[in-house]
């Protein structure tokens, strides 16, 4: 006989779907007190006390047929819901379905002062066995500038010190002595639903509340969600809010779930998070997001309940999400929680982004409560936006960032801010690997590029397999669009563009007073452009850029310099150029040194605008000694007559003189 553990066992080694459906062909399926047969006339507090018996002796369900219910079903710890091929209504004014810790405990009233962890209730619903629980207290927690947004605090309880006093670990932002408080149970562990078509009918009006969401899951563990169809009633924002709604679960597996006009987002996993899978989601016509995970909720609006519960998401893998006229396929925010703590979501990877979607970036990592802390990995990205870049990061803080294989398709005009696009104050680092565009549409006034960064300060910057491979009208690698940038070190490898104009790095207007530290450029293939174009003034107190470009094959120019470098080129080879490789077109290129190795170029090394101090070391690309502020020791190949051509050294009281003499 299949037992209650033996089931536990299959659920917890992935197969969910093998246990249910043994379940439903063996001695647990055969006792006709685990099947419910629905009408839409079954009463609904009838199913909820059949999901609550504790006498069948397994912990799974089978619901069949049609239900229309009147108040929300409510899944208690331990139940595997069945519901393949049932189509549950919900009632008009709250949920679908809830599990049981979602139900609070105790509701009462509460005192506590800003910066405060002690709260005070008017009832006595604590007890020493309540520690480790959760409180919410409403209308002290953070708001994000909303003044009329509740701000929940959403806290656990540390130390019980009388049935009205408990001490929490995180402190109130705002003191009230009247608020609403309520007691959450433990966390329920063991919950499985699947299967099912799950109408939403609570038409919230844009109230933003929890009862609003479809299936609302609170205080959570081992919960495992797959194969349901869920939708709802009434157009975007106004037909209730999200189809799924996780907040502060642990060890969550989701699959293979489906959204058809949602009112908001699909499935919605608001913090505390940990241990979460979400593989093959599929959308159509939501009102929002996909799929969206937010450290800090219902900051957005005055009057917004949707806060009710906050903290940091980590350990997190997506795989394969799919959108037909969604309005974004993935969204990622953190913010700033209770007593102005910092919130993260962090050890992220989400792979397979596909279709098209119909608002803004298919992937948004965006600033929502606050500043965004985020670190993780986004890959295999063809979904598109027209306008749009495929993936938006506008996040205030990065950690570790690596996004790769992102494809920008024929049919889309390249979009100027960037097929990936970077936006925020901090990073650690930044990795971008594998973007393709073969869009040929847009025009050379308003340039496409790989990659778009405008991030204040970060650490390191790589930038590897950008491939443009369509004549297109112009494709840069890189674009830096933010003034007083700063990036330690630079890397761009591995680089191929057919496009008729481009750069490898564009310092484009509104990028001034810029600092990079250390650039290299690797393995270059282009048609036109440069490896280094500024049009505008670096850092006048910034130390010289280190600039390395090695195995370079194209283009027309090396280096627009707006600022001091020290330029070593290795292994380049140029046809195209007419005009000198390293230009210093402002006086803020000053001084500049290149160092030249293994390289094959007709038109001339260096020239200058001005009187900018200018140094060489070439014997293989010729340029005029009269542009250079040499330094002893020198050796250049003279193209030009004064003093002599040739192979010239520079030489302390001599001058310029014949490199053997």
């Amino acid at each position: 006989m299949l037992t209650r553990r033996t089931l536990l066992g299959l659920l917890a080694a992935g197969s969910a779907g093998g246990a249910l459906d043994v379940a439903a062909d063996g001695p647990v399926a055969d006792t006709a007190d685990v099947v419910l047969t629905a009408t839409p006339r079954t009463a609904t507090s009838r199913i909820n006390a059949w999901l609550a018996r504790d006498d069948l002796g397994t912990g799974y369900r089978r619901l069949r047929g049609s239900v229309v219910l009147t108040a929300p079903l409510i899944v208690p710890a331990g139940v595997h819901l069945d519901a393949t091929g049932a189509d549950v209504t919900g009632p008009r004014r709250d949920n679908l379905l809830r599990n049981a810790a979602a139900v609070p405990l105790a509701r009462t009233s509460g005192s506590i002062r800003a910066r405060s962890t002690t709260l005070t209730t008017t009832q006595p619903v604590f007890a020493q066995a309540t520690v480790g629980q959760r409180v919410q207290v409403v209308g002290v927690g953070p708001r994000a500038g909303h003044r009329r947004a509740p701000g929940s605090l959403y806290a656990r309880i540390t130390e019980v010190t009388s049935p009205r006093r408990v001490s929490l670990d995180l402190p109130a932002d705002s003191t009230d002595h009247e608020a609403t408080v309520y007691l959450h149970a433990p966390v329920d562990v063991g919950i499985t639903i699947r299967g099912g078509t799950w109408t939403n009918r609570n038409k919230n009006h844009i109230a933003q509340t929890t009862q609003s969401h479809g299936v609302l899951i609170r205080r959570a563990a081992d919960l495992t969600l797959t194969g349901m169809t869920v939708r709802s009633v009434g157009g975007p924002q106004i037909g209730g809010q999200y189809g799924v709604a996780l907040g502060d679960v642990t060890r969550v597996t989701v699959t293979d779930l489906r959204f058809v006009d949602t009112a908001s987002d699909g499935l919605h996993v608001t913090g505390p998070a940990q241990d979460v899978v979400v593989r093959r989601l599929s959308g159509r016509r939501t009102g929002d997001d996909l799929l969206a995970f937010t450290t800090v909720d219902g900051q957005t609006r005055d009057g917004s309940r949707l806060g009710d519960c906050e903290g940091d998401i980590t350990d997190v893998v997506v795989e394969d999400l799919h959108s037909d006229e969604c309005h974004s396929l993935l969204k990622l925010t953190s913010g700033i929680g209770a007593g102005g703590r910092q919130r993260h979501l962090e050890r992220f990877s989400a792979t397979g982004v596909h279709g098209a979607v119909t608002g803004a970036s298919p992937v948004n990592v965006l600033d929502y409560a606050g500043p965004t802390w985020f670190s993780g990995t986004i890959s295999d990205v063809t979904a598109t936006h027209v306008g749009s870049p495929s993936v938006n990061v506008q996040a205030s803080r990065l950690g570790r960032v690596t996004v790769s294989d992102v494809a920008w398709p024929a049919s889309a005009r390249a979009p100027k801010d960037g097929v990936v696009s970077f936006t925020g104050t901090s990073a650690e680092s930044i990795t971008v690997r594998g973007v393709t565009s073969r869009s040929v549409a847009g025009r050379s006034d308003q340039p496409g590029c790989a990659v778009r960064l405008a991030v204040r300060s970060v650490r390191e910057v790589h930038v590897e397999g950008t491939r443009c491979p369509v004549l297109a009208p112009h494709f840069d690698t890189v674009q830096l669009g933010a003034p007083r940038m700063r990036i330690q070190l630079l890397t761009v490898a591995d680089d191929r563009s057919a496009a008729r104009t481009g750069d490898v790095l564009s310092l484009r207007e509104g990028s001034g007073r810029y600092r990079i530290g250390t650039a290299r450029f690797t393995d270059l293939r282009r048609t036109g452009g440069s490896v280094w174009a500024a049009d505008e003034d670096g850092d006048p107190d910034a130390p010289a850029t280190s600039i390395t470009v090695e195995g370079l094959q194209g283009g027309r120019a090396l280096a627009i310099l707006r600022s001091p470098a020290r330029v070593t080129l290795r292994g380049v080879r140029q046809r195209a150029g007419s005009d000198a490789a390293v230009r210093l077109v402002s006086a803020a290129a000053s001084p500049v040194r290149v160092l030249v190795d293994d390289a094959q170029r007709r038109a001339p090394l260096v020239s200058r605008t001005g009187r900018q101090e200018v140094s060489v070391v070439s014997t293989a690309i010729g340029t005029d000694v009269r542009e250079l502020t040499p330094f002893p020791g020198d050796v250049v190949r003279n193209t030009g007559r004064e003093p002599a051509p040739g192979v010239l050294e520079y030489r302390t009281g001599s001058g310029w003189v014949a490199a053997d003499g």
